[in-house]
Parts: C-alpha cells; sequence; structure tokens
C-alpha cells in the first residue's frame, strides 16, 4: 500500500521534472531563433540606410521624380492623388519633411541618407523655383504645374541617340553609291546585285522580332553598343570584299545589325519620354537618320 502511494506521488513530480526540462529547452531554442530574427533585421535596415544605389546616381532627375511621384500617364486625377500622397498631414501644403519622407519610402530603392538628403533638396528647389516666398510650402496647383512642365521637357539623352542615328543614316546611305562600282569590279551580274540589296531588307525584316527579345533580355545599352560593332564591321567588310558572296554577308550583317540597333534605340526612346513629350522625342532621332542616309548618298 505504501509503494502504490509513493509511485503516485512521485509520478507527477517526474513527469512535471520532464516538462519542466522541455519547455526550458524549447525556450532556449525560441529565445535563439528570435535573437537570429532581430540580427538579420538589423542587417537588413543598415544595409538599406547605409548603402547607396549606383544606379540611383545615374538616373536623370525626371526619372527619379516620376518613379518617386509613381506617375506614368500625367492626368490631373493622377496628379492629384500623386499630391495626396505626400501630403500625409492633409493640410494642402507640401514641405520638406513630407517630400523627404516621401523619398525614403520608395520601394525598391536602398538609398543611402547623402541621396536622400541631396534629392530631397534637389526636388524642393525645383518645386519651389518661381514660387511666392511668402508661402510655406508647395500648393497643389504649383506641384501640377511644376511637374508637368518636368515631363514636357525633353530628356538630355535625346541628343546622343539622335548622333547615333546620324552616323547609323550615314553608313547605310554612303554605300548606295559606290556599290554599282563593286558590281562593275567584281563582275556580278543583275541577279546577284538583287541579291546583295535584299539581302540588307530581308535580315532587317526577319532580325526585328528576336532583336526585341534580346533587347528586354540584355537591355538597351548593351543590345546598342553590340548593334553598333555589328554595323562598323560589316561597312568595313564591304571595303575588302572580292566576290559576290562576301558583299552579299556583310550587307546581310549590316540588315542585322540595324534591326538590333533601331529596336534597341526605339525602346530606350520610349523608355526616357513621357506622354506628354514622346512624340518630340522620337522625332529628332528619325529626321537625324534620314538626314545621315541622304547626306551619305
Amino acid at each position: 500500500m505504501n509503494a502504490v502511494i509513493r509511485r503516485a506521488v512521485c509520478f507527477p513530480l517526474q513527469n512535471s521534472r520532464i516538462v519542466a526540462r522541455r519547455t526550458t529547452i524549447d525556450t532556449s531554442k525560441l529565445l535563439f531563433a528570435s535573437s537570429s530574427t532581430t540580427t538579420t533585421n538589423t542587417t537588413t535596415l543598415h544595409q538599406v540606410t547605409s548603402e547607396a544605389d549606383p544606379k540611383w546616381a545615374e538616373t536623370p532627375f525626371a526619372t527619379q521624380v516620376f518613379s518617386t511621384l509613381k506617375l506614368s500617364d500625367f492626368t490631373e486625377q493622377e496628379l492629384h492623388e500623386a499630391f495626396d500622397r505626400a501630403d500625409v498631414n492633409h493640410d494642402d501644403l507640401l514641405d520638406k519633411a513630407e517630400i523627404r519622407s516621401l523619398i525614403t519610402g520608395i520601394q525598391g530603392q536602398k538609398l543611402s541618407e547623402a541621396q536622400i538628403d541631396e534629392f530631397t533638396d534637389a526636388l524642393w528647389d525645383y518645386e519651389m523655383k518661381g514660387a511666392d516666398n511668402e508661402e510655406k510650402g508647395i500648393t497643389e496647383p504649383q506641384f501640377k504645374e511644376r511637374t508637368r512642365g518636368l515631363a514636357e521637357t525633353l530628356d538630355p539623352r535625346v541628343k546622343s541617340i539622335g548622333a547615333m542615328f546620324l552616323a547609323a543614316g550615314v553608313s547605310i546611305g554612303i554605300i548606295m553609291p559606290v556599290m554599282p562600282q563593286f558590281v562593275e569590279q567584281l563582275s556580278i551580274s543583275s541577279s546577284e546585285y538583287g541579291l546583295i540589296v535584299g539581302a540588307f531588307a530581308a535580315t532587317k525584316m526577319v532580325g526585328n522580332i528576336p532583336a526585341a527579345k534580346l533587347v528586354d533580355r540584355y537591355g538597351r545599352n548593351n543590345i546598342l553598343t553590340g548593334s553598333m560593332i555589328v554595323i562598323g564591321a560589316s561597312m568595313a567588310g564591304i571595303g575588302v570584299a572580292t566576290q559576290f558572296q562576301d558583299l552579299a554577308m556583310c550587307r546581310a550583317c549590316t540588315g542585322i545589325g540595324v534591326a538590333g540597333f533601331m529596336t534597341a534605340a526605339t525602346m530606350y526612346l520610349s523608355d526616357i519620354s513621357t506622354p506628354l513629350n514622346r512624340a518630340r522625342t522620337l522625332a529628332p532621332p528619325s529626321v537625324a537618320f534620314s538626314a545621315g542616309a541622304s547626306v551619305g548618298t
């Protein structure tokens, strides 16, 4: 009887010790996991606040503004919503602190404190330019006018793209006057000459579709650079061609290069333009290409 009583008393005590031991182990694991999570979060926060984004420094000011304000169509409603998002205290005025808070909350960007301060000052100075000195902040009409004006301004990169279009046009136009001389010197027949001329058009037409996929995969700048290299190499190859096959191959390569160049350049111009200046952005490079072809001819 005494043994039964002792077993009845000791068994709960032993169970309680086991449970306590398990609870201690589980708690230590939880504490360790919590400590690891805290360390990870701290590290991530440190990266966000201390490491600058190198691509942000190379991005034009207008693109930075539109990305921060989440603007794409620049309609009255979209501009109103952008102003309302920035106006945290809803006093119908944007102060510098609200602009800085908006920039700090940009998704997908790791900006340093220096970059945030620099962009805040630049955006504040731009929006406040020409405003009444007595105003304590940026009003909604002023915000809409200045932002829409920025969207209507042509991106400075249009000039460099236009120069590339001019060079491409010259390289294509300059070969046409000398082609009859090549035909005579290499004793090329009329049908072969037609194939040489058609090789350029055929490869350019066929190359447009894969060029678009390559641009999306490898980027605008890479395809632009590579296409200009292909065009230059193929034009140099025409100068040393000794037979019909050489000329046809060089002209075909020129068509491939032009297809890649035109696709990448057009997509690039579309990226750096807005609905308010897209036509004026695309027009100068097109004119430059036609002018280059005319000069070359």
